[in-house]
């Protein structure tokens, strides 16, 4: 019984861990993410990068070129609080 209860937490262990990579945002925070190597092009991974940054670091995300819009606040403040009476 021990035997399958340490194979089944190793193989879980295994899946989660499969293509992990950590990455790390300018402000200090580790990122787990997908290696570098999953992209196509230089550009894609700094993209993806420049997002990572903006979410975990504070700011704007990029804007992507050609499209996709303006680039806006990563976590935009709540509504305020109804007044109570």
């Amino acid at each position: 019984m021990k035997k399958l209860i340490l194979i089944a937490t190793l193989l879980i262990g295994g899946a989660f861990s499969a293509n992990a990579w950590m990455y790390n945002t300018p402000c200090g925070i580790a990122v787990q993410t997908v290696p570098p190597d999953v992209f196509d092009n230089p550009e894609d991974r700094e993209e993806f990068y420049a997002i990572l940054d903006a979410k975990y670091c504070g700011g704007t995300i990029p804007d992507k070129p050609g499209g996709g819009g303006p680039p806006g606040p990563v976590d935009p403040a709540p509504p305020p609080a109804p007044p109570q009476n």
